[in-house]
């Protein structure tokens, strides 16, 4: 089962493994598999990196 997969079974927009040119965007659903607990808390963040940068994303 993927996050961005439909109930017929067809994924219409994933956007594993894909390129994507700079100032282009793209959307889909990022799932996490997390305890009970973590998925309750209030002040969730995600770190991403391109390169030697990084960036923390509010999941708020």
């Amino acid at each position: 089962m993927s996050a961005n997969q439909k109930e017929d079974g067809t994924i219409d927009n994933s956007f594993s493994s894909q390129k994507l040119n700079p100032d282009s965007e793209i959307s889909g659903k990022v799932v996490f598999d997390v305890a009970p607990e973590v998925a309750k808390a209030s002040d969730l963040q995600v770190q991403v990196q391109k390169d030697a940068e990084t960036e923390l994303i509010d999941l708020n």
